[in-house]
């Protein structure tokens, strides 16, 4: 199986919202469960002490960024391949760079540290996939679009960690003490 094989073998309009509300119902699940799990914590605090509760929240919001990533993969993937197949690998890395922008933009609102680390993750994997991949797959105007896409991803986020390089450095001094 080779990558130009992932997509809905089908036609993409074929079960449309059966496919949505079904991705629908698997997204909110392990979101409810973070909402329950949080809202039991904060009534209960003396009964759930154990470390191991406390990273539930944590590991469900994990959960449930990974399924939208999927998702948001999977359906750019199969909708690119059925109207506009020559850029589907370049729409998947804009894909993959938009949501490691709403990550970090989350990551410096929550000041959490493993939000903006994980972005920045992603955000070399796409730029690692433009450059070793998306390049022999797409015509030249598709390439000169995904470039210029991450290239001003690239500056959004350099401008989002100049802007908030102060808060981050008095977080951490804080933290120290």
């Amino acid at each position: 199986m080779d990558a130009t094989t992932l997509h809905i073998r089908r036609s993409y309009d074929y079960l449309m919202f059966e496919r949505w509300f079904t991705m629908a119902i698997i997204l909110v699940v392990p979101y409810l469960m973070r909402r329950i799990t949080v809202r039991e914590i904060k009534l209960s605090s003396t009964a759930f002490s154990s470390p191991s509760i406390i990273q539930i929240p944590a590991v469900t919001l994990g959960i449930f960024g990974t399924l939208l990533f999927l998702l948001f993969t999977m359906e750019t993937s199969a909708f690119f391949y059925k109207y506009l197949p020559q850029a589907r690998f370049a729409s998947i890395s804009v894909i993959w760079a938009i949501f490691s922008i709403v990550l970090m933009v989350f990551g410096f609102q929550k000041n959490s540290d493993r939000m903006r680390k994980i972005a920045l993750g992603l955000l070399f994997l796409t730029t690692f996939k433009v450059f070793l991949f998306d390049i022999r797959n797409i015509s030249t105007p598709y390439r000169i679009l995904s470039f210029i896409v991450l290239g001003l991803i690239l500056i959004l986020i350099s401008y989002l960690y100049n802007q908030a390089k102060g808060r981050l450095l008095n977080i951490e001094g804080k933290k120290q003490e």
